[in-house]
């Protein structure tokens, strides 16, 4: 893949990436048998390629990004069944695309008792795995209108 940014000013970053990925089924994909799930042993491998762009804020305390992502998808794999009373079965599917868009932030470094006026609850709340993020995905598959 290629990944590339820019600084803009003391505090912003604009960057962008692409990439190429592939990935193989697991050992649960391909052979895992259960009462409501089965493998399938002729999975292919999934073939991706996926683009974002974004921008980033950061400061001693502050830290946001808002982004962009495009994923297309060929061979993708998806635990799919055909009837509620059927049950899941991995499936390798046409054609898939992902877009999302991105909108976060965390503390960064922040020592909340070196700063009295940042609350305590900020840190705490923000700096969970290193950032809050809310995230909406919509996925397309072929024939699916949404």
């Amino acid at each position: 893949g290629i990944d590339a940014s820019y600084r803009i000013g003391d505090n912003f970053r604009l960057y962008g990436s692409w990439n190429l990925a592939l990935r193989m089924p697991t050992f649960t994909d391909l052979y895992y048998e259960g009462k409501t799930n089965k493998g399938n042993p002729d999975l292919k491998p999934e073939e991706s390629e996926a683009f974002e762009v974004g921008l980033k804020y950061n400061t001693y305390f502050l830290r946001a990004h808002i982004a962009g992502f495009y994923r297309k998808g060929k061979n993708m794999i998806d635990w799919v069944k055909e009837k509620p009373e059927d049950i899941w079965e991995s499936r390798n599917l046409e054609d898939g695309l992902t877009d999302t868009v991105r909108v976060g932030g965390g503390g960064g470094d922040l020592d909340p008792t070196a700063k009295p006026e940042v609350p305590q609850c900020y840190a705490a709340n923000l700096y969970i795995n290193g950032s809050l993020a809310a995230q909406l995905t919509l996925r397309l598959q072929e024939g699916e209108t949404k």
